[in-house]
This record gives C-alpha cells, sequence and structure tokens, in this order.
C-alpha cells in the first residue's frame, strides 16, 4: 500500500487544454492509496472467499487512478444471474480538465465496453456524472447531479434523458445522505421522486410507496484507505467516511411497513491499526 503525506493532488492532462489543480486537490493532512486489494472488498456483501488473486490499481505520475484491473461480470445462472471475478476485466480513467472518463475493457480479447461514464469534478468531489451506450443512438442516458452542503454530500439525483437531453421519464430516485458527529456516513435514504425540469423533486406517495434505508455502523478507528477511490462505484460510499464501517443493515418499506431486513458485516485485517487490503 502506497501511503502519501501532505500532497496536493494535481490534476494529470491527456491533452493540451487549460486546467485547474484544485479540481483534485485533497484537504486530508495524510492520504492512503491503495495499489492492489483483496477481489472481497469489491462487494460489502459476504463473498465465499476463493484465491482470485488480488485487485490492482495503476496510477498516474501525479497519484490518479488510471487502471483498475480485476472486477466481477454477471454471468447467467438459470432464471438468475451470478456474478464472478473476472482479472482480465479492468477499468480505464482518462483525464481531461475536470472532466473523467471511464471506459471498461478486457485484456484477453482487447474488447472495449461500448458503456461509457462521464464524470465532471470539482474540489475531489463529483458534481455529476452520465453513463450512457455509445453504440445506441436511441438510448437514453442515465444522469446523477450531486448536491452538497457544508463540504459534504447532502443528496443525490438518478434521472434519465432522451436523445435530445431532455428529462425523458418525470420520476428519479433520490438519495439522502446523513452523518454523525465522527464526520462518517451514518445512512443512506433512497426511495423514488417527481422531477420537474429544474430536478426540484416532490413525493407522490399514492405512485411511489417503496424506500429503502441503508444503514452504516461499527466504524473503526482506522484512516479510510477509500478516500481517493470516489470514482469507482464499488466504493462511492466508502469514500464518504472519514473512518471505516464493519456493518451494514439494509431495510426496505412498502408503504411504510417494513418488508426486508438484512444484516451483513465487513471483515478487515489491520497492521498497525491499518486496515491490509490484500488479505
Amino acid at each position: 500500500m502506497k501511503k502519501l503525506f501532505y500532497f496536493l493532488l494535481p490534476f494529470l492532462l491527456f491533452s493540451c487544454t487549460d486546467h485547474n489543480d484544485d479540481d483534485f486537490n485533497s484537504n486530508e493532512n495524510s492520504l492512503i492509496l491503495p495499489d492492489s486489494f483483496n477481489y472481497r472488498f469489491l462487494s460489502e456483501t459476504p463473498i465465499w472467499p476463493m484465491d482470485y488473486g488480488l485487485v490492482k490499481i495503476k496510477y498516474s505520475e501525479n497519484n490518479l487512478p488510471i487502471q483498475v484491473l480485476g472486477g466481477f461480470v454477471s454471468l447467467p445462472n438459470g432464471h438468475t444471474t451470478s456474478s464472478l471475478f473476472d482479472s482480465t476485466r479492468y477499468e480505464e480513467y482518462q483525464y481531461n480538465d475536470n472532466k473523467v472518463l471511464r471506459l471498461k475493457k478486457n485484456t484477453l480479447d482487447s474488447y472495449v465496453s461500448n458503456f461509457r461514464a462521464e464524470f465532471v469534478v470539482e474540489n475531489n468531489k463529483i458534481i455529476s456524472s452520465k453513463e450512457y451506450l455509445i453504440s445506441q443512438i436511441e438510448s437514453n442516458d442515465t444522469h446523477t447531479k450531486y448536491f452538497y452542503q457544508n463540504d459534504r454530500l447532502n443528496k443525490k439525483i438518478i434521472y434519465w434523458t432522451d436523445v435530445s437531453n431532455s428529462i425523458y421519464s418525470d420520476y428519479g430516485i433520490e438519495y439522502v445522505y446523513y452523518f454523525n458527529a465522527n464526520n462518517n456516513l451514518d445512512s443512506i435514504v433512497s426511495q423514488n421522486v417527481v422531477l420537474d425540469a429544474n430536478l426540484n423533486t416532490s413525493y407522490d406517495f399514492d405512485r411511489f410507496k417503496t424506500k429503502q434505508v441503508k444503514i452504516l455502523k461499527n466504524y473503526d478507528h482506522s484512516k479510510n484507505p477509500f478516500k481517493q477511490l470516489f470514482l469507482l462505484d464499488r466504493f462511492f460510499d466508502r469514500s464518504l467516511s472519514k473512518n471505516n464501517y464493519r456493518q451494514v443493515i439494509e431495510k426496505s418499506y412498502y408503504d411504510g411497513v417494513l418488508s426486508s431486513h438484512k444484516e451483513f458485516d465487513i471483515l478487515y485485517f489491520y497492521e498497525n491499526n491499518e486496515i491490509d487490503l490484500t488479505k
């Protein structure tokens, strides 16, 4: 694991464009940049231990992640799908000013997925993102808008647009984030909401009666090694906290009545009060 003390994270350019170094600066006195981690950390739910090796991260000379080698692939399994670890799958990140392009690839057949994700980042925070299939002109784009308050994420809204970039559907999904006094993420509440053209939200309890609550507990006192990996979808929630949660509780409600309840623990191994991500 690579540890960097008192640095500023300047922005790596892939083209000769003007840039703003503040976009990826960090206010942390000390940052931990993992160069590898056990594949089981790709999921918060317990994974049966199998020796698939490690997920590896490559960084630019300016300490920005440019490649994450290894990931899960979904395979059909009867009437359902199952996820298997594939060491040949990887994500590649390309930087240009305050924009980041994420590509998914495969090292065996040089396959480049048509699935793209574009991020806009300011001051080390995602402001907005768009995911789309580049080969399907008529496909709808998935957008996420992030809202911050007092330098912490307050909520995000997921919505869809058509080819004219107009809002395709009158509903979206709203995620509201709650933090505790220790600057750690306490819970996330998500539900469908009605949207107008300006992304103002309202609730329609006759149409949308479901609500999901994710509660994060049992935080340790170690520094968060996922803090600079917020562009990786599987690590976004973990990147928001000062420390590391070790218990996840997921609850679903329908019409105000609890319909589902799940609990699971995340196992960490520690060395000198730091997480050993390779175990």
